[in-house]
This record gives C-alpha cells, structure tokens and sequence, in this order.
C-alpha cells in the first residue's frame, strides 16, 4: 500500500502536467512576409506578392493588405475616417465613423474568377463578423491577426459560411 504523502504527490504532478498541457499555445511570429490562417481548419498560406496599401479618396482612408499563392489571392481592407492604422488599433465588421461602411475580406481561390471568391460581407439573413488587430504598423510593413467568416459565392446565388481563425499577418508597403 501507497503512503498517503505519495499519492497525494503524486496526484499533484499529475494534474499539475494536465494543466500546464492544456494551456493554449502562444502564436509563434511570422518570419515571412505574407498571410496565413486556418479557413474551415484548414491551414492556409499566402506568403507571395505581400502588399501593403494606403488610399484617400473624399476623406475616406483606406489600408488594404494583400497576398497571394497562385492561384489563391486573400486581402483585407480597412476603412477609417483618418489617417489611424496604428499599432494597438481593432477594427470590427462595421465602421462606426463611415455608416454603411464595412471593413472587409475578400478570399478568390481560383483567382480572378470574381464569381468563385469569398467575401466577409454576408448575405442580408447572416450577421456579418470579422476582428482585425494591427499589432505592429511603421513605414516599412504592417503586422497583425485577423479572424471571423467569410461567404463563398456562387453562380447560383447561394453563399456558403466558412470560418477564419488564427488569422495572421505581415505585409510589407512597397517603396
């Protein structure tokens, strides 16, 4: 028979191992310029023509981060009322200083077959959701994460939801 003192060290160890397993893992930092997520947990990479854009057209601000594995292309777009893409900044579907205005992901598999892309802008009867966090943002290139749900389109007009998780991103402005 076990003494007591062992079998509750023991159950310790044992839980204290379950625990510190069980923790979630901390996203390593993207080396490579490009986007890369999990769609429908499946692992996506897009680590070619990595751009980063700013445009102003009628006071209306825009930040676009793109990428491409051929022949797949994803981008982003995030909308403001001022120049404020900074480091620490989240942006969500809705743009509350631009009514009408939604940030959003456009997702072409086979690119440029516009038909067969998806995009973070849902059909009227789904609610719209996407997170995009600026986590580091300079003249030379813009990091972050990003995650949410995109609708693929389709010829005859029904749109499939996939999920984006694990969304990340570093891009880098052209010069």
């Amino acid at each position: 028979m076990q003494s007591p003192v062992f079998l509750a060290l023991l159950f310790f160890s044992l839980s204290a191992m379950l625990v510190s397993s069980c923790k979630k893992e901390k996203q390593p930092a993207i080396a490579t310029p490009g986007i890369y997520m999990k769609l429908d947990s499946l692992y996506r990479a897009f680590p070619d023509n990595d751009r980063a854009t700013r445009n102003e057209l009628a006071g209306v601000y825009t930040l676009t981060i793109a990428a491409a594995e051929e022949p797949r292309e994803i981008s982003i777009t995030l909308y403001s009322n001022q120049w404020n893409f900074d480091s620490g900044k989240v942006y969500h579907t809705a743009v509350p200083e631009l009514p009408g205005v939604t940030n959003s992901i456009l997702y072409c598999p086979d690119a440029p077959v516009y038909y067969d892309c998806a995009e973070s802008v849902p059909p009227s009867w789904q609610k719209p959701q996407l997170t995009v966090s600026i986590t580091e943002s300079n003249t030379e290139y813009v990091k972050g994460t990003f995650s949410g749900f995109i609708f693929l389109k389709s010829l005859t007009g029904t749109r499939k939801k996939s999920t984006i998780t694990d969304g990340r991103f570093y891009v880098r402005f052209p010069h």
